[in-house]
């Protein structure tokens, strides 16, 4: 492409027929059809890898093309709707229970992020997704609170080793991970969106601030454009982006459910610049717009353009992601499935996660202790 700020780039699709099979199904359902049996057995691959087998499953369903499929397909797709299912209903188990044991202590600051927030809003783009685990935020002010409470309720650490529980809690955006032995699901304690030793620093108070209820009692969720900002920044500023195609899907998804809406798109555009995450809302709309078709209207583009990193990083960054989303080829040994894309962007979220002398102090302990 020729600039990076005067318009949005097409990234060209990626490069192996598998992803770009997968991404087909995903946005044309009614491809499903033309598949072959030798191309779904990539596909279905792949989908696994990138936690998509029950989203495409859900869009087949949706689009009546699920019974047109190969059965051994169908079996597989159906089979991880009904996982993605149980998982939901386990993680809304720990929602529920959290609710009735934090409500009253805390009032209207709880708020789910990510995957049971689309849940609770009842979000189509909800449906098939797989859940890994339970994300809550609350003010850094009522942690330690928060925390009392719920190692009183049974709930224990993950990370006990000293220097785990320090970067936790002086360098991270959340508590140590927690498990509790009455519920499957692990659970996530945020206090912000991205790391507090980021160089981007979102606007946290206005995060609660702008929060709407939901059905489950005392949570709530960020407002639409919040919650596509955090998926923007969690994909591409705060990870290597290697096999995330399922984070970009849920943008997409998001962007589908939220942008027909007065002023969405507007106040998206704002809110990126308030929480200075206009640069990753830029990468989001780049590749859900080349990949997934998402519908965004001609003057947000122009103005998400003015956003866009220089040249010539920008275009190798660009290049990297286009490498590293896809999933890997999947019948080389886990060490060929990394790529100098990969390193490249392991080393940028680094860098944009922490200061340089932070750093090296973290790179140089881990390269010490490890096993």
């Amino acid at each position: 492409f020729r600039s990076m700020t005067d318009s949005l780039p097409i990234v060209a699709l990626p490069a192996r027929q598998e992803a770009r099979d997968m991404l087909r199904v995903l946005k044309e359902p009614k491809f499903a059809e033309t598949v072959s049996l030798a191309g779904w057995d990539k596909i279905l691959r792949a989908a696994r890898a990138t936690e998509l087998l029950g989203i495409l499953g859900q869009r087949l369903a949706a689009s009546d093309s699920l019974n047109s499929v190969p059965t051994v397909v169908r079996n597989h797709l159906s089979g991880a709707r009904v996982v993605a299912e149980h998982r939901k209903r386990l993680g809304l188990t720990v929602v529920r229970s959290l609710g009735r044991l934090l409500g009253d202590r805390f009032g209207g600051q709880l708020v789910l992020l990510k995957g049971l927030a689309y849940v609770a809003q009842n979000l189509r783009m909800s449906s098939g997704r797989m859940f890994d685990d339970v994300d809550i935020m609350v003010p850094r002010s009522q942690l330690d609170a928060l925390e009392k409470t719920l190692l009183e309720d049974g709930w224990v650490t993950e990370k006990p080793d000293p220097y785990d529980q320090r970067y936790y809690r002086e360098w991270s955006h959340e508590l140590p991970p927690m498990r509790n032995p009455r519920f499957a699901m692990q659970l996530d304690v945020h206090h912000t969106i991205i790391p507090v030793t980021s160089r981007v620093k979102p606007d946290v108070d206005l995060l609660f601030v702008n929060a709407a209820s939901t059905e489950y009692g005392p949570w709530r969720v960020l407002c639409p454009e919040d919650q596509v900002l955090h998926a923007c920044a969690h994909l591409f500023l705060d990870s290597d982006c290697a096999g995330k195609l399922r984070e970009l899907a849920d943008i997409d998804g998001m962007l589908r459910e939220f942008g027909p809406a007065t002023n969405f798109w507007h106040a998206l555009i704002d809110r990126a610049t308030l929480h200075h995450l206009h640069r990753y809302l830029w990468f989001a709309v780049t590749f859900c717009r080349s990949w997934l078709d998402t519908p965004i209207p001609s003057e947000s583009l122009m103005r998400i353009a003015r956003f866009g990193p220089s040249m010539p990083l920008g275009y190798v960054t660009v290049q990297a992601m286009r490498r590293a989303l896809p999933p890997p080829d999947l019948d080389l040994p886990a060490a060929g499935q990394r790529t100098l894309s990969h390193a490249f962007l392991a080393t940028r979220a680094a860098l944009l996660r922490m200061p340089l002398p932070l750093l090296a102090y973290h790179t140089a302990h881990k390269l010490l202790t490890r096993n």
